[in-house]
């Protein structure tokens, strides 16, 4: 039990000190008064969007697993038919060099990744490791 409380503690520190670090960010990385409160709302959806993919790759049981699975599938196909094709000039003009080289638009995408990243490896841990119930 104190290798769990351990583990959780790490992942909570790690995840307070990324948000801590991108919440500050939000506010100081901006061109107008209002791209702060943008900023924001980027990083919190891509928090939701990391936890979300945290709960998929984690599942706690067999029937979890399934249902996911069943979910993969649905929103794989609708993602490789439909969404790549409609998206693929908006990623295109994202990562296009005169995009990134503004400052705000570079920390959304660093601060977005961050975000997902974070939020993922942080439900995967508690998920995996701390509430499993076969360990």
């Amino acid at each position: 039990m104190n290798e769990k409380i351990s583990i959780l503690a790490i992942a909570s520190v790690i995840s307070l000190a990324v948000c801590s670090i991108l919440w500050f960010l939000c506010f100081r990385i901006v061109a107008t008064p209002l791209d702060g409160y943008l900023n924001l709302a980027i990083i919190l959806a891509s928090i939701c969007s990391g936890w979300l993919l945290g709960t998929f790759v984690s599942p706690e049981s067999g029937r979890e697993e399934k249902s996911f699975m069943t979910y993969g599938k649905a929103v794989s196909a609708f993602v490789s038919g439909y969404l790549v094709s409609k998206l693929d000039k908006v990623v295109e003009k994202i990562l296009s060099p005169e995009t990134l080289a503004m400052p705000v638009a570079g920390f959304r995408l660093a601060g977005s990744i961050a975000a997902v990243i974070s939020a993922l490896l942080v439900t995967y841990i508690v998920r995996a490791y701390v509430y499993n119930k076969s360990s």
